[in-house]
């Protein structure tokens, strides 16, 4: 937990003539009662809980499902999960196939940061109806074995929970110890801290007695062996005991236990549920005649030492009050997260507001936490609570980035831009960590780029494996470079379209005018995946070990099958031939082989050094995959997928399992450094959707969607990357496009190369932008899990 972050909300029931159309409304929102850990939701998946949130968002807005455009979900803890739970979650929804997905994790403000997004891309223009929420299931949470050779005396067990979700990752301590440090500081003692959580019970207990709670809660049906049991109400707030709650012992400073003032009273708990909330442009609320029930007024931030994480909310509060011109006096209802009772009461203290306001129906100390919902669940209850012309604020920690939203017709250019080599699965940086990849390119781009590390605002990293990585990749990137600890960052999941909706991110930033230098990245160690044991009770007989790479990254959750399977079915759809996919990767090959030859890779590739445990260092300044062709045994290979005689798709001609790391410095045109030259200019995004076994062809779409946006043809655009996810991915394309074949992929593609899902995205775009000539324009795209598919146009100063 690192920043803080404030989300200001105003009832709003009717539209005045002084509303802009780049004004947002809340016109829907919904959250699933909150589980007990291992309790009523235990067997409910992540997905499953965003499903029943969302479609009571959608259902009680009044818009119909096929008129939500985009959807962001928060989620934390994704391991085990599936691919794209964003995504599983939206269709089980019963949204279209046709609306674009994206999963966020920016810890416990993961649902609060989803929702900005959503907020985001309603200001810019680019959308006008989309869901922003967020969803946990932490009694899901699997526990990890660690990926290569097993160690004399065993293995260790690794809790997902605590390592992707409780833990401080820079400092290697358990947040209680980030709470306790605080209330030593700022003098909040064991029984100021009880009484606070007894408060909380007390008030939650008192809001569902009321009916209160009951407006935004919808039910969730929980199948079990007995029949299906219904789920309505929170549980957590019922099983206090008040007369224990003093007698308890601390939980984080045992061997202080004098001193110690956090336990597992006055502390969250470990939580089920799920929060969604369907946000809308004046224009949609007209077109669609919704009723608005709030409207979103800003957004601000802070952030500090992640040791003190709990002293930053006060910092963005004098921030919030200016950019909307309120007094503190005018704010009628404080929804101040309860990671633990210490954040809460230092909150009242340095920012003096009234405490009757503060959280009056409870919060997470006795509703319960779900790390990735959490920040949603505060929204969800605001604009439930609120009355007409009232403003709340919700506030939780870990903050996000936002202050004033202004639209500005602002250029975004990337600065510089820069690649690892990639290695070979279980290859040359199987002992490098996806974060030190990334920061070996973060450091090399931003000395590129001539901007001061100092002046970066925000991280966005792409990343989909990011089990047993620790908390928030993109917060441990920036710090490990040097970025502000008062910057902020946050880590995206759209399978392999992460990091180029990273860079995405990162131009919507820019150009609503609040980020004027940011960070991407993009990365991935396959290689360091774990395998994962499930939490539930194991059965008599033993239960199976899961391999992360297969269920998070390379299986559709919906159909349960390998992505191979669903680019056979592209394969017979365009009938393309076993042979010309073998041509074409034995092309890609040697591309890439005439690339390096011929230095074409010179600047887009930095070197990693690796310092094992014995001997001397070794740098990697290569990549591995493409010298591994044996052009004679191609056509020999048998496919991996379809084994009945029909099969196509190979180890040869399909991309590989790697590792590597990609990342660029993206600025507003006037922050371009005197003298410098920057590596492209990000001119336009797009992204479509469609049915998820069709993943390998939703590029073509994409492309369509972006030519047509920007008024250009296809024989405007001088080169081409996509990205060969296999071999077919890149065929269809071609065909599907009329594209000369020349122009697509120019020193190589994934096959050769290979595919690190979270840096993919980006690293085509930086290839892309290294091959350009000036002046010219070029074409990004990329297909993901799920049956969507994003592309980006780039021109060469």
């Amino acid at each position: 937990m690192l920043g803080r972050t404030n989300f200001v909300a105003s009832r709003s029931l009717s539209l005045s003539a002084a509303v802009k159309n780049k004004e947002v409304f809340i016109v829907g929102a919904a959250r699933t009662p909150i589980g007990s850990f291992r309790s009523q939701l235990a067997s409910v998946s992540a997905p499953e809980l965003g499903s029943v949130a969302i479609k009571a968002a959608v259902e009680r807005s009044g818009v119909k499902p096929g008129d939500v455009q985009e959807v962001y979900m928060g989620q934390v803890c994704q391991a085990n999960v599936g691919q794209a739970p964003a995504r599983q979650a939206a269709l089980g929804a019963g949204l279209s196939t046709s609306t674009v997905v994206t999963t966020v994790n920016k810890v416990c403000s993961s649902g609060l940061k989803a929702i900005m997004l959503a907020a985001q891309q309603i200001q810019t223009g680019s959308q006008n109806i989309v869901i922003g929420g967020g969803m946990e299931s932490m009694s899901q949470v699997p526990f990890y074995l660690n990926r290569g050779d097993t160690t004399y005396g065993g293995m260790q067990l690794i809790d997902g929970i605590v390592k992707d979700g409780l833990t401080d990752a820079y400092d290697k301590c358990h947040m209680g110890n980030c709470g306790e440090k605080t209330a030593r500081e700022l003098v909040i003692s064991r029984e100021m801290q009880d009484e606070y959580a007894i408060g909380s019970y007390k008030k939650a207990a008192a809001a569902w007695k009321s009916g209160i709670m009951a407006a935004e809660v919808v039910p969730v049906s929980v199948k079990t062996r007995k029949g299906t049991s219904v789920v309505d109400t929170d549980e957590e707030f019922s099983k206090v005991n008040f007369d224990k709650m003093k007698q308890l012992k601390t939980v984080f400073q045992k061997g202080m236990s004098r001193n110690g003032t956090v336990t597992a009273g006055n502390a969250s708990t470990l939580n089920d549920g799920a929060a969604a909330v369907l946000l809308a442009s004046e224009a949609a609320v007209k077109e669609h005649n919704l009723k608005p029930i709030a409207r979103v007024l800003t957004y601000a931030d802070a952030a500090t030492n992640p040791l003190d994480f709990a002293l930053a909310p006060p910092l963005v509060v004098p921030k919030m009050l200016q950019a909307t011109g309120l007094k503190m006096t005018e704010i009628d209802q404080w929804e101040v997260n309860e990671a633990f009772s210490v954040v809460v009461l230092a909150f009242m203290k340095q920012v003096g507001c009234d405490p009757a306001k503060v959280n009056p129906h409870g919060g997470a100390v006795s509703i319960g936490h779900p790390i990735g919902m959490s920040g949603a669940r505060l929204i969800t209850h605001l604009v439930h609570t609120l009355k007409s012309g009232q403003k709340g604020l919700a506030a939780i920690c870990n903050g996000c980035p936002y202050s004033r939203v202004l639209a500005v017709l602002a250029s975004v250019f990337i600065l510089s831009g820069v690649r690892t080599p990639i290695a070979s699965f279980r290859g040359s940086f199987s002992t490098v960590s996806a974060v030190e990849l990334a920061a070996t390119a973060a450091r090399s781009a931003i000395e590129r780029s001539g901007v001061s590390s100092d002046e970066i605002e925000e991280t966005f990293v792409g990343c989909v494996l990011s089990a047993n990585c620790g908390q928030n990749v993109a917060r441990q990137v920036a710090i490990s470079v040097g970025i502000p600890k008062s910057a902020q960052a946050v880590t995206v999941n759209k399978v392999c379209s992460s990091s180029m909706k990273a860079l995405a991110f990162a131009h919507m930033s820019i150009k609503t005018g609040y980020r004027k230098k940011v960070l991407v990245a993009g990365c991935e160690n396959m290689s360091q995946v774990p395998f994962y044991l499930s939490r539930s009770e194991i059965p008599y007989g033993g239960t199976a070990i899961i391999d992360g790479l297969v269920r998070d990254g390379l299986e559709d959750p919906t159909l349960k099958l390998p992505m191979g399977v669903c680019a056979e079915k592209s394969v017979k759809d365009y009938g393309i031939s076993r042979t010309s996919q073998d041509e074409f990767a034995i092309q890609s090959y040697k591309k890439a082989s005439a690339a390096w030859k011929d230095g074409l890779f010179a600047e887009e590739v930095v070197p990693v050094t690796i310092k094992p445990k014995r001997g001397m260092e070794i740098v990697v300044s290569e990549d591995e995959e493409y010298k591994k062709l044996v052009e004679a045994k191609v056509s020999t290979l048998s496919p991996v997928f379809v084994k009945d005689g029909s099969g196509t798709i190979t180890a040869a001609n399909a991309s590989s399992l790697n590792d590597g790391a990609a990342a660029a410095i993206v600025v507003r045109g006037d922050q371009i450094p005197e003298g410098a030259t920057p590596l492209a200019e990000v001119v336009a995004f797009s992204e479509a959707g469609g049915e998820p076994v069709d993943f390998t062809v939703a590029p073509v779409w994409a492309v369509q969607k972006l030519l047509n946006q920007t008024n250009m043809s296809v024989n405007e655009i001088a080169l081409w990357e996509i990205n060969e996810a296999f071999s077919v991915t890149a065929l269809a394309f071609i065909k599907e496009l009329n594209l000369d074949p020349t122009k697509v992929n120019v020193k190589g593609g994934a096959v050769a190369l290979g595919h690190p899902l979270g840096m993919s995205g980006l690293r085509i775009v930086l290839s892309l932008a290294h091959s350009l000539p000036p002046g010219a324009f070029g074409i990004a795209a990329i297909c993901n899990g799920g049956g969507e598919a994003m592309a980006v146009l780039l021109r060469k100063p």
